[in-house]
């Protein structure tokens, strides 16, 4: 069994490498070597991964779990059928191709920008020039959406200005509804691409939460979270832990069945991120820790996994940890490099280039720079 598997059926399972470790008799730090390749997996474990994973190396040959499957059908059906389709017809196709991407960004983000790329001129267009008032109320909601995807499309590609002009497309195409909530994710998204800006993006935040007023949201929780990072780097501590102490109060016991779960992009593996995230801006680094620890057990999506282990390698030179520092880093690079994200890349280079001068003729730090020769 290969690194990339042992750590892709873990993950399927929503498991840690803890909880893989404990299933095995063995700890994490072997599982972190076997899931990097520094240390190959001995005849016993090989045959323990074998009857652990059995169904999913099924279903591997088989070519994918059906769900995965049945998502590569329907968002390939509808890249194949948005031109020159009736308007009766493109919202559902839309939906469908919408929700395939944002399970798709987590996995491989040229593909979704390629999806995107066919899907946003066509609900555009049914946006702002459609006849039916029914049809164009969902066509400019799925326009919205695409905005949001495009927006974080731009992002990972480290494109500030793409990312800003998504958002504000975003922001002008909210004015044709009158959903607050929708009206509101699109004043987030806006403040989330002001980066280095936490002034302008507080406000922002601030006008979110007045849009969505009584209405109840998983968005309360996500933008409360964002301006507690925000916060924490105006070193604003009170305001800080008075946003994350909401922001978890608020958050919904079943996320998934708010019909903003998707473009919300909050699961609760992100929430505690981005706890960790403020934490660290304020210089709490324990509590950090135990935030990162908590995304890591809460079933992180794969960008989501990919920025845990670049915050926990940061952590790590600041406890001193050279093993840990090179075992969590090695696992969020390829990570950034197997989804395509730029931006986690170039963050995981920056943590790199971070560390002390006693570290750099160390063997394991010499084989880690090798990652970022590519």
């Amino acid at each position: 069994m290969t690194p990339e598997q042992i750590r892709t059926f873990r993950e399927r399972r929503g498991w840690s490498q803890v909880r893989l470790a404990v299933e095995l008799g063995t700890d994490k730090y072997t599982v972190c070597r076997w899931e990097t390749g520094r240390q190959k997996v001995s005849p016993y474990y090989a045959e323990q991964l074998y009857l652990l994973f059995k169904s999913e190396i099924e279903k591997e040959k088989e070519g994918g779990t059906e769900m995965d499957r049945l998502r590569r059908g329907l968002v390939g059906l509808a890249v194949g059928t948005f031109a020159g389709i009736g308007p009766d017809m493109l919202n559902s196709i839309a939906r469908v191709a919408i929700n395939g991407c944002w399970h798709e960004l987590n996995q491989d983000i040229k593909k979704t920008e390629q999806v995107l790329l066919l899907l946003h001129p066509a609900l555009i267009n049914a946006a702002v020039s459609g006849q039916n008032k029914k049809e164009r109320e969902t066509a400019v909601s799925l326009a919205i959406e695409s905005c949001f995807l495009r927006s974080l499309v731009e992002k990972h590609k480290l494109n500030p200005d793409g990312c800003k002009f998504f958002s504000a497309e975003a922001l002008q195409l909210s004015t044709l509804t009158k959903e607050p909530v929708i009206r509101s994710a699109a004043l987030m998204y806006r403040a989330y691409s002001l980066w280095d800006e936490p002034e302008s993006s507080i406000a922002l935040y601030k006008r979110s939460l007045a849009v969505l007023g009584d209405t109840d949201s998983i968005l309360r929780s996500d933008v409360l979270n964002d301006m507690a990072k925000e916060y924490s780097l105006l070193k604003d501590e009170r305001n800080a832990l008075s946003c994350i102490e909401q922001a978890m109060k608020y958050y919904p016991k079943n996320p998934e069945r708010d019909i903003a779960y998707n473009y919300a992009d909050c699961p609760l593996s992100l929430m505690y991120q981005w706890n960790a995230k403020a934490y660290m801006n304020l210089g709490r680094l324990q509590e950090a820790e135990q935030e990162l620890l908590k995304s890591e057990n809460a079933n992180p999506t794969r960008r989501g996994s990919c920025e845990n282990k670049v915050l926990l390698a940061e952590l790590a030179i600041k406890k001193n940890d050279l093993e840990f520092f090179a075992d969590s880093l090695s696992i969020g690079v390829r990570e950034a490099i197997d989804i395509g994200s730029q931006h986690r890349y170039t963050i995981a280079k920056t943590a790199f280039e971070s560390i002390p001068d006693r570290w750099k003729k160390e063997q394991r730090i010499i084989e880690l720079g090798m990652l970022f020769q590519r």
